[in-house]
């Protein structure tokens, strides 16, 4: 039976300033990934920050990955975005 401890949360926003926190150096306007509310990447796009993150992972470990967007994202974005993941 999964438990609550057992989810991942990841979240991709933007940065709003300069800053470097556990190892991970990020610039104004950068994308970055966090993980379970903790910075732990940066990159050029949401995209490449998502993919990374999820390929530390053993997807096989999980049953479920669900996929949320914001309104900067459009549907089909989002849909070759969960293509991509359903590759990994």
């Amino acid at each position: 039976m999964p438990w609550l401890s057992d989810v991942e949360t990841i979240e991709v926003t933007t940065a709003t300033r300069d800053v470097e926190i556990n190892g991970v150096a990020v610039k104004e306007g950068q994308c970055i990934g966090l993980l379970n509310d903790h910075l732990h990447t940066a990159g050029s796009s949401p995209e490449e920050v998502i993919l990374t993150m999820l390929n530390q992972f053993t997807l096989e470990d999980f049953e479920i990955v669900t996929v949320y967007w914001g309104e900067d994202v459009t549907q089909d974005e989002a849909e070759q975005m969960v293509a991509r993941i359903e590759t990994l």
